[in-house]
């Protein structure tokens, strides 16, 4: 086994076809399962900076070292699958992307929490109607469709533009506009009722 010096300086030496990047010279390394934890060290040493700022781009705060060490765990599960050594970064990219939809889909969303306590000069009457619309709301809420139901409540709940959430999602903002409208009708449609 070579030692760690000798490693990090052959990781620094491109490989011919891989790009001549000492990035992809490593990815090259740690598929062909030479110096493996050398490798994988220099990967993660290299992407994690930008891996990190996906995940605080889009607004996560205290699950951002859970977050990215996932996708660090994911990359070297899947390093013997990686065939394109020179596309790390989008292959990054795309793992970032599910996770941060996994961890979203698991998130429980502001909505089903329960509703704050109202202040006191309101009357017993307000009191029910607020409770009554606001447990008729979160179960209508509850009901769209799951990517509906997020972008109504990143839109309605969190206060989030159609801008800001198209960048967390990765959609378009057209693609959020039309969620967003789908959503409207089917509460307006669901609390009529």
């Amino acid at each position: 086994m070579e030692s760690h010096a000798s490693a990090r300086s052959a990781e620094r030496t491109a490989i011919p076809g891989q790009g001549g990047s000492a990035l992809h010279a490593a990815v090259a390394r740690l598929c062909q399962g030479i110096d493996e934890e050398a490798s994988f060290r220099f990967v993660h040493d290299a992407l994690y900076g930008q891996v990190r700022s996906f995940f605080v781009a889009r607004g996560v705060v205290e699950d951002v070292p859970d977050l990215t060490q996932e996708v660090f765990v994911r990359l070297y599960k899947s390093r013997g699958r990686i065939r394109h050594p020179e596309r790390i970064r989008g292959l990054v990219w795309v793992v970032c992307q599910n996770v941060f939809h996994r961890w979203l889909s698991e998130k429980p969303p502001a909505y089903a929490q329960e509703l704050p306590d109202v202040a006191d000069d309101t009357t017993p009457e307000d009191i029910y109607t607020c409770k009554e619309l606001g447990s008729r709301l979160r179960a209508a809420l509850l009901s769209l469709p799951p990517r509906t139901g997020l972008v109504a409540r990143m839109r309605f709940v969190d206060g989030l533009s159609n801008t800001e959430i198209a960048k967390a999602l990765g959609m378009t903002r057209n693609n959020v506009g039309v969620l967003v409208h789908d959503s409207k009708v089917r509460l307006r449609k669901t609390l009529e009722s």
